[in-house]
């Protein structure tokens, strides 16, 4: 099967995916509001899946004899914004090609195609046809907007094609849940030509949970006497314990954020807009003016728990976990105050994962420092606890700090430094 790849890569913004939001109609949040898609379990805003589609058609041609009779599409991972795509044909024979949209190492989508010969000569770039389009850019506002709606992922479509007519011009789809424990709907649309079968599935999400701690834990932030700052407090673990910290009305709770504001009005509680990457000098201020007090150093970008990653999500890493805790501790070292380093049991399974290796760094290092210059640490390794970080398909809710502090009481101990 003669395919010609006209650009072998290419790169979507986030002004495409306004636009395609526009002239589809899907306008799910994940893929064009900034702060939703900084709060989503990926971190930041995704592609369109039909979106990345659509490039990918207008970037390749078939031999002008030849239609397609079939698609399959598969996504496997979402794609981001301004990061390259590439496209790679992975194998073809006499009837069907298949090919890889690949982003940062990793395979994102799965695209078979299955030719039918014509005696007509095609003169346009059948995979532009309106009609086909039509039923691409449907399929995007089914799910992203009807069902499952917000809270949504294309996980394959498969379109058949006719060369006659066989539907009306009006589309009919007919969703159907597999089984009500999973999260994975069946999907049905014909359209004049186009007879199609989509997969979606309910995007897992964070689920605020507000379970009151119990009277042991409630009693033990009571009787912490230093002042607290919580580096990272609007959200994951960092968020948990701030709100554990408002039992005591003693001290004084300063609280970092970056994108997501905290609103509190107390007069014990401090918050601070920190840009940790550029603000060291913020924190070194804060650290003077509230000692003596206890660090707890939450900061982090969005983990990637894959095997091979992006070197630029290498470098975000050993920044956050490595660099940036040395510096804080560097500029304050005489000051009297208490470091808390928060890791995860992930790198106990996982060892060679580029996380896992920054991590471990970091924790190694910042222990040798606080040993060096006296300063009293706890390091400790969480489990998955309910946050954007650890939130999947297959683990779409967690405990969260409180839950888990109430069954390990040694380890609230240790976090507040008795």
């Amino acid at each position: 099967m003669q395919v010609k790849i006209k650009k072998k890569k290419f790169i979507l913004k986030l002004s495409d995916g306004i636009k395609f939001s526009k002239i589809s109609k899907d306008f799910n949040k994940i893929h064009i509001n900034k702060n939703y898609g900084y709060n989503s379990i990926y971190g930041q805003n995704i592609v369109h899946g039909v979106l990345s589609i659509i490039f990918f058609f207008k970037n390749i041609q078939l031999n002008e004899k030849i239609d397609f009779s079939r698609i399959n599409i598969n996504f496997l991972n979402p794609l981001n914004y301004n990061e390259i795509i590439y496209i790679k044909q992975t194998s073809a024979d006499k009837n069907k090609a298949n090919f890889l949209l690949i982003q940062n190492n990793q395979p994102s989508v799965d695209i078979n195609i299955e030719k039918i010969k014509v005696k007509k000569k095609i003169k346009t770039n059948i995979f532009l046809e309106k009609n086909f389009l039509r039923v691409l850019k449907k399929i995007s506002w089914y799910t992203g907007m009807i069902y499952p709606g917000e809270n949504s992922l294309l996980q394959n479509i498969n379109i058949l094609k006719f060369q006659k007519k066989q539907f009306g011009r009006k589309f009919k789809v007919l969703s159907k849940k597999l089984d009500s424990r999973l999260p994975i709907i069946n999907n049905s649309m014909d359209y004049r030509h186009y007879k199609v079968n989509f997969r979606s599935i309910e995007r897992p999400y964070l689920k605020s949970k507000k379970n009151k701690p119990n009277n042991f834990l409630i009693s033990k932030i009571k009787r912490c006497k230093r002042n607290v700052l919580i580096i990272g407090a609007s959200q994951g673990i960092g968020r948990d314990l701030f709100n554990l910290f408002k039992y005591n009305k003693k001290i004084i709770k300063i609280a970092t954020y970056f994108r997501n504001k905290i609103k509190i009005k107390s007069k014990n509680v401090v918050a601070k807009k920190i840009n940790i990457l550029k603000d060291i000098s913020k924190i070194q201020k804060i650290i003077l003016d509230y000692t003596p007090l206890n660090i707890y150093y939450f900061a982090t970008p969005k983990i990637l728990f894959n095997k091979t990653i992006h070197s630029q999500k290498i470098k975000d890493y050993k920044n956050y976990y490595v660099s940036i805790p040395l510096k804080i501790l560097s500029k304050v070292k005489k000051k009297d105050f208490n470091f808390f380093y928060p890791s995860t049991t992930f790198i106990n399974f996982n060892k060679s994962y580029p996380y896992s290796k920054i991590k471990t760094l970091g924790e190694k290092k910042v222990i040798k420092f606080c040993k060096k210059n006296k300063i009293k640490f706890f390091v400790h390794r969480f489990p998955a606890i309910n946050s954007r970080q650890s939130i999947t398909l297959t683990n779409p809710e967690n405990q969260n700090l409180n839950e888990y502090l109430m069954l390990n009481k040694k380890v609230i101990k240790n976090m507040l430094f008795y």
